[in-house]
């Protein structure tokens, strides 16, 4: 596929963490980056990217929302409470980075 193409990129992914909650953001890491990359490679320009991340905890976490937040013009962040994900000590609730003007 041709790059810069796309005008909207959505990207959801995860990996089934039922046994272990508290490390879903760890363990999805390189899923998220790799959804980030694919979709800035697929975007054209003033495109936007839906990306699905977590708590927002994780260095790596913090350390791609800053070269998103330097990639595109606009971001926001919105969390669905809706989505909370209930473990023992602290709860997850997902979070949706939503960039504009790629």
């Amino acid at each position: 596929m041709p790059l810069h193409v796309v005008f909207q990129v959505t990207a959801d992914g995860s990996f089934d963490c039922a046994n272990e909650p508290g490390e879903q953001e760890a363990k999805v890491a390189s899923l998220v980056y790799a959804e980030a990359i694919t979709a800035v490679s697929l975007l054209q320009a003033g495109g936007s990217l839906v990306l699905k991340m977590f708590t927002l905890f994780e260095h790596t976490s913090i350390c791609l929302l800053y070269l998103l937040c330097c990639t595109f013009e606009q971001v926001c962040l919105a969390f669905d409470h809706r989505s909370i994900l209930l473990t023992s000590t602290v709860p997850h609730i997902p979070a949706f980075v939503l960039l504009d003007c790629f």
